[in-house]
């Protein structure tokens, strides 16, 4: 049996995941996040604000003494408020921090050092952002934190080096049609220059499918030797 952990599994490419990994009858499904809206006798919810930082602390991975495979799937995350610098909210900020890498570093350490005597296959997979990557105004949080979440995998990436039971990868999905899109559409003009760029994207039919995205991601953990970049894109 294959396991996986995935945050964020209530919408969006969290979602898609789980529901197409469900499809393997080899796969069994923890989501974790606040809400549920999956059923399936593979798959159990795990409600965890990821934003609550005292919370994530106590959060404990299960055993899996026969697993044949392990996987962390670093999903949630949250764009923040779209203002320029100075007229961010500090709390906003904090909290774009928690969910997008606080939470997901903590989450990597405790996987990683949880599951390091385990002979299993191990995997970790990051959700990051062409915004990791390239500087998009009024959106420093978000692209700061994922940033963040390369680098935090490619040091990873650079410890393997001397142990090798463990695969990492950080990677872009693209722009994908889900509820971020949604809010971006919705920020004010006046406070994002792409406002517009956005808006067409969506008009014009050039934003991904989350389950299309979901097929392309599940490849890149079934055939690893084929995605050897630890920082990618899809």
């Amino acid at each position: 049996m294959n396991f996986f952990y995935i945050t964020g599994t209530s919408r969006g490419i969290g979602k898609a995941l789980a529901e197409k990994l469900l499809e393997n009858e080899d796969n069994f499904v923890y989501g974790i996040a606040r809400n549920n809206f999956l059923l399936h006798d593979r798959y159990e919810h795990l409600r965890l604000d990821l934003a609550n930082i005292e919370d994530v602390k106590k959060f404990r991975f299960f055993e899996h003494k026969r697993a044949a495979k392990i996987v962390l799937i670093n999903n949630a995350a949250t764009i923040g408020e779209i203002y320029p610098l100075g007229q961010c909210n500090n709390d906003d900020l904090i909290n774009t921090y928690n969910l997008n890498i606080i939470s997901p570093s903590m989450l990597m350490n405790n996987f990683i050092g949880y599951y390091s005597k385990c002979i299993s296959k191990k995997q970790i997979l990051n959700i990051s952002s062409g915004a990791a990557r390239r500087p998009i105004a009024s959106w420093s949080g978000y692209c700061a934190s994922k940033a963040a979440l390369d680098m935090f995998s490619q040091v990873f990436e650079k410890e393997l080096k001397s142990r090798n039971d463990f695969q990492i990868w950080s990677v872009a999905p693209g722009i994908v049609d889900t509820s971020m899109q949604t809010e971006i559409r919705a920020s004010k003009p006046e406070n994002f220059l792409l406002h517009e760029q956005f808006v067409a994207y969506k008009k014009n039919n050039q934003l991904s499918n989350p389950h299309e995205v979901a097929e392309k991601l599940i490849k890149i953990l079934d055939n690893p030797e084929k995605y050897i970049e630890t920082c990618t894109q899809i």
